[in-house]
């Protein structure tokens, strides 16, 4: 087997800053929160040539879009790419002789009023997925909503910012809400604000209720569906792949790439 390969692309405020980036790169760490909290990267570069003490000196708010890119990660020949979204930087440090620069970025909104304006107001006779625009148009970002719109007679946001105010709501509702690549995303997920312990408890129920039954399931964790007898692929509304996991792991397509993107994705570092 050919030596697994991992890199990362970099564009900083718009611009391809891989070429710059790549010599000095130490390590990149990116976290994928489930719900509920923001996608964080750290960067640490070796500042030999004293450029990013320098004239790349970094400012808060920095707007960072990272991708991951393997080779030969689960399979010679392979290669699959994955953007972690957009990040503002948040903080950012140096030390030691020579010079190393820890760079952290969140994705959070362009706008920092998104968590840091405190706010109260009244929704009434509205929905979840409009208050959710509400929020989405004041932090300057899309609302991504894949999930039943929850009628809502009344509800008040009482001196809270709009992230936490609308991320208790959603979980109300038992939905769940991430922010990626300058889009609030909410989904409807069974197991998306259920503890490790408890979400292994309800998979084993799950199961011992389905046992002998033909269901339809549609999630967006593979813990959920990976033990299925069958799982359908889709793409562009057309059923591309089909199988077992195991089958449809041993295959070069979405589902494979999606698996292997997943499992290297919920904490990466290079």
């Amino acid at each position: 087997m050919e030596p697994r390969k991992a890199s990362v692309a970099l564009l900083y405020n718009g611009k391809n800053a891989t070429a710059q980036v790549s010599p000095y790169l130490a390590s990149f760490t990116y976290t994928d929160v489930s719900s509920g909290s923001s996608d964080t990267i750290n960067i640490e570069l070796n500042d030999r040539d004293r450029k990013w003490i320098g004239p790349w000196f970094p400012q808060t708010g920095d707007r960072l879009k990272p991708t991951i890119r393997t080779t030969n990660w689960d399979a010679d020949n392979i290669k699959t790419s994955f953007l972690c979204g957009a990040f503002c930087v948040d903080d950012f440090s140096f030390k030691g002789n020579p010079i190393k620069m820890s760079l952290d970025g969140v994705a959070i909104p362009a706008t920092s009023s998104f968590k840091s304006t405190k706010r109260t107001q009244t929704y009434e006779k509205t929905n979840l997925k409009e208050i959710g625009q509400k929020v989405a148009e004041r932090a300057g970002i899309a609302l991504f909503y894949e999930a039943k719109e929850m009628t809502i007679e009344k509800v008040e946001q009482n001196n809270q910012d709009d992230c936490s105010f609308y991320n208790s709501l959603v979980t109300k509702y038992g939905l769940a809400m991430k922010i990626f690549n300058d889009r609030l995303v909410i989904f409807d997920e069974a197991t998306a604000n259920v503890d490790p312990e408890n979400e292994d408890q309800l998979q084993k129920a799950m199961e011992a209720l389905t046992r002998e039954k033909t269901v339809l399931m549609i999630a967006h964790r593979l813990k959920t569906v990976r033990s299925a007898d069958q799982i359908l692929v889709l793409d562009q509304g057309r059923i591309v792949q089909r199988g077992t996991h195991r089958e449809l792991i041993g295959q070069e397509g979405i589902y494979r790439n999606f698996v292997t993107q997943r499992a290297e994705a919920g904490k990466w570092s290079l």
